[in-house]
């Protein structure tokens, strides 16, 4: 049950299981489909050790404050992902919650098939935004700040959603207030150019003001690719954040 204080949140991570063919298509076209699948495991799990862990835990204050939601897909890959979790051990697996991804897309795409989002994160919403704040990430920006999950906590619980733009015109940051309903996912157009400024339409219709973090660059080609291991080469201490992100780029 979620807590009633202001404070409280819910992050919510979305994440399909890491498969060659099905993972990074575009980035693998450039560096194969095995390459992809292995660099988008090592994003999920640096990201899933990284919002478990302690630095996350000491600059919430208090790890009882956030609650962590893994909303997975396809179904099927459910044991997977529990053996995933056990392998990053006790510290990570014990404080995310396995969610199956549920709902439907405007296309009648199964969870974890094509890239209409809308449904799936509607129903993630009403299932876990009853009470508290929620806050969506992805797993295409490895090293985005842990600053930034703060302030954006701290504009849903005052009321205000947070978008963090992506590069590409996406995003990858979207924290909503307890106001938000499923609405807010109505019309966004997904997978474009388009997507940030659509889904900062589709809140704004709902009366919720919306402020922004800074824009980020998400991995989804090999160009991204060539960007974060620059950023890396670039700001050495970003390599703590995601240590197999790090490795890979490395043996690679």
């Amino acid at each position: 049950m979620a807590s009633s204080d202001s404070s409280f949140c819910t992050l919510v991570m979305v994440a399909k299981f890491p498969t060659p063919g099905k993972s990074k298509t575009r980035l693998a076209q450039g560096v194969g489909a095995e390459q992809a699948a292995s660099f988008a495991s090592a994003c999920l799990c640096d990201l899933l050790d990284r919002f478990a862990g302690e630095h996350f835990r000491q600059c919430t204050g208090d790890c009882s404050c956030c609650r962590r939601v893994l909303y997975y897909a396809p179904a099927e890959r459910k044991g997977e992902f529990v053996e995933l979790l056990g392998m990053l051990g006790p510290e990570t697996s014990s404080r995310w919650h396995l969610q199956e991804m549920q709902g439907h897309s405007r296309s009648g795409m199964k969870a974890g098939e094509g890239s209409d989002l809308g449904g799936f994160l509607a129903q993630a919403l009403v299932t876990n935004g009853a009470d508290s704040p929620v806050m969506f990430i992805g797993t295409d920006c490895v090293t985005i700040p842990t600053a930034i999950l703060l302030e954006a906590q701290g504009a849903a619980a005052s009321g205000t959603a947070y978008l963090c733009p992506a590069t590409d015109g996406g995003y990858v940051l979207l924290a909503l207030p307890t106001a938000a309903t499923e609405r807010v996912f109505e019309g966004v157009v997904w997978s474009t150019s388009g997507t940030c400024q659509s889904q900062h339409e589709a809140i704004a219709r709902e009366g919720i003001a919306v402020t922004y973090g800074p824009t980020l660059r998400d991995v989804d080609e090999e160009e991204d690719l060539r960007a974060l291991r620059e950023e890396l080469d670039r700001e050495q201490e970003k390599q703590q954040l995601c240590p197999r992100v790090s490795k890979f780029l490395n043996q690679h």
